[in-house]
């Protein structure tokens, strides 16, 4: 329970942290690596896999998490994408559909 709870500890703080940094450069990596955070989480997931527990969460958790995830997508791709030009609506909604996707990929149920 304690190596799954770290796990999803350091893997939302590491999102958090690279959104901040997508939304003001410099805010995180003028002070040290996200990156560092993502390779403990994925040595803690290593170690929650091994133990043979496993991350399962109830389905309208699931998909609330994904709806989450493909707003921010969506916010960051078009606030990013203007440099894209006539391809920012199209790739906006593609980052919209794209965590659908893959859940519905993972999770066929």
């Amino acid at each position: 329970m304690l190596l799954r709870s770290a796990f999803l500890i350091t893997l939302t703080t590491y999102l958090l942290l690279i959104l901040a940094e997508s939304l003001k450069p410099g805010f995180v990596s003028n002070y040290f690596s996200a990156h560092w955070l993502l390779l403990v989480s994925l040595v803690l997931f290593a170690g929650t896999v091994h133990r043979g527990k496993s991350l399962e969460i109830s389905p309208w958790l699931g998909w609330v998490l994904t709806t989450v995830v493909a707003i921010v997508a969506g916010v960051v791709t078009w606030n990013l994408g203007e440099p894209l030009g006539s391809l920012r609506p199209i790739l906006t909604l593609l980052a919209l559909a794209l965590p659908f996707t893959i859940h519905r990929i993972l999770d066929p149920s």
